[in-house]
């Protein structure tokens, strides 16, 4: 397609229909969390839970990653689950996209942890779900957390690192951040 001849050769190419699904890789956030995750491509990542995936970019941008790792990307918006897995196709994935709830956020229907979590939400559930993330980690692992202004930093720091969380990383651009946990 013209979308391939365009490609530049030293990049690996995400096809995403966010439609109606956060995602596109526009948004700062969005960016940053990529930043954040191709910061990390040199360790070994086996399995990825992506809290709050919208259109799925951050798995696929994983999985392209990772290939070998088992990949969750969760949201409560059955529209933007519908768009994940119709991305699926394209990208040639394995994903696993499911629909949680806001009473059952973290539900995989795994009982595995994570080598990394990453979500791209908002503070206060950041925040809330706190305990819940770190607890679906395994040792050494890392958390990429973005969504929130600047402002809101402080908070989302506080929550992490009450609960042992060394901050690896802080990423910001236009008053958006994103920190990268370990």
């Amino acid at each position: 397609t013209s979308i391939e001849v365009s490609m530049p050769k030293d990049k690996i190419p995400i096809y995403i229909e966010a439609s109606r699904a956060f995602g596109t890789g526009e948004h700062a956030t969005t960016s940053l969390c990529i930043e954040a995750i191709n910061s990390l491509n040199e360790l070994p990542i086996n399995s990825v839970f992506d809290l709050g995936t919208g259109s799925g970019i951050l798995s696929f941008v994983s999985e392209k990653l990772w290939p070998q790792a088992k990949i969750y990307g969760c949201d409560i918006e059955e529209t933007s689950v519908e768009i994940a897995k119709s991305n699926i196709i394209c990208n040639n994935s394995k994903i696993n996209f499911y629909q949680n709830s806001e009473s059952e956020p973290l539900n995989p229907s795994t009982n595995i942890k994570f080598d990394l979590i990453v979500s791209n939400i908002l503070a206060v559930p950041l925040i809330a779900l706190a305990p819940q993330i770190i607890s679906l980690i395994k040792p050494n692992s890392h958390i990429i957390l973005s969504g929130f202004l600047d402002y809101q930093l402080k908070s989302v720091l506080d929550a992490y690192e009450k609960h042992g969380l060394r901050i690896e990383k802080v990423l910001t651009k236009d008053k958006w951040v994103a920190v990268l946990f370990s």
